[in-house]
């Protein structure tokens, strides 16, 4: 006769076998979930490479087209659309579109980088701030100015303190005590300088709150030389340009006062040319700019720019 069967073991023996099956199951679940998503994360990180690399492309394209010597600002050939939603568009400038800051801060005119960061919205304590720590960066003794920043301040903050020397980069001028006001104010604050330019500052070329800044001209008639000097399309350099007035006439339009030294500082034409391509691929933006004096490269900056929310 056979024992009797524990039927208690074995329904004991059944639910340890159903909690290892369902373990077991949700092991793998979790495996499977976290393949799909490093596939996921991999997949986005592929795309993302592949975005910049084709913008980057582009932008070398661009870059290629407005190199060469027979192109002008306002040519066609400068804006290009491809088949698969790709392109660039290329502007041409001087360098001296931009405010010459070594320049600025050997003559100690921190008025101009006042007013121009007033011009921005920078409030009037920051933007003195700002002015006169730009100055202390680059002079040569360790004397705060009325508004500035020397050694103390920097160390305090735990940062690397003034270089005693002109600026190598803008990079470098991040780092100066009150940039990050001015930055918050105005985040593309980069664009208003150059390291690279002649020293002058080209009023064909300028934008409106550099004109204000450097001239101390009303921001009215500022904006009415900008809208006026590039003729109907609105670039400077090209064939519907109004005939050019001297630099004497344009400094009368704008209102401005300065002296006969003052004028040296100001050009209707730039010697340091500026090449700047941006690519575009979907949502991704790549720009290269190269600046060039007499055929020498002086510079070539390239950097990815955000990817777009909505292209």
């Amino acid at each position: 006769m056979l024992p009797p069967v524990d039927r208690s073991l074995h329904r004991s023996q059944n639910g340890a076998a159903l909690v290892a099956v369902l373990w077991l199951m949700g092991v793998l679940a979790l495996l499977v979930f976290g393949l799909a998503k490093f596939v996921t994360l991999d997949s986005a990180w592929v795309t993302s490479l592949r975005g910049e690399s084709e913008a980057r492309h582009l932008a070398e394209s661009g870059l290629a087209v407005g190199a060469h010597p027979a192109i002008d600002a306002g040519d066609p050939l400068l804006r290009r659309e491809m088949p698969d939603g790709g392109s660039y568009a290329v502007r041409l400038i001087s360098e001296e579109s931009r405010l010459p800051l070594n320049e600025l801060l050997e003559r100690s005119d921190t008025t101009v980088l006042r007013r121009l960061f007033l011009e921005w919205g920078v409030e009037g304590q920051n933007a003195s701030h700002a002015a006169d720590s730009l100055a202390d960066w680059v002079d040569k003794d360790d004397l705060v100015r009325l508004n500035g920043a020397e050694d103390a301040v920097y160390q305090a903050r735990g940062g690397k303190g003034p270089a005693n020397a002109p600026f190598l980069s803008l990079d470098e001028v991040a780092l100066v005590s009150g940039l990050d006001v001015v930055a918050a104010a105005n985040p593309r604050w980069r664009e208003a300088f150059t390291l690279w330019s002649d020293g002058r500052l080209n009023l064909r070329e300028a934008s409106a709150d550099l004109i204000v800044a450097t001239t101390g001209a009303q921001r009215a008639r500022a904006g009415s030389w900008v809208l006026t000097r590039g003729g109907r399309d609105g670039i400077p350099g090209t064939v519907d340009d109004p005939p050019a007035p001297d630099l004497a006439a344009v400094l009368g339009l704008l209102g401005a006062s300065v002296t006969p030294e003052q004028m040296e500082q100001f050009t209707l034409e730039g010697a340091t040319r500026r090449i700047e391509s941006l690519g575009r691929f979907g949502r991704w933006n790549f720009l290269i700019a190269q600046i060039s004096r007499d055929g020498q490269l002086l510079q070539r900056e390239e950097y990815p720019l955000p990817v777009l929310t909505n292209p």
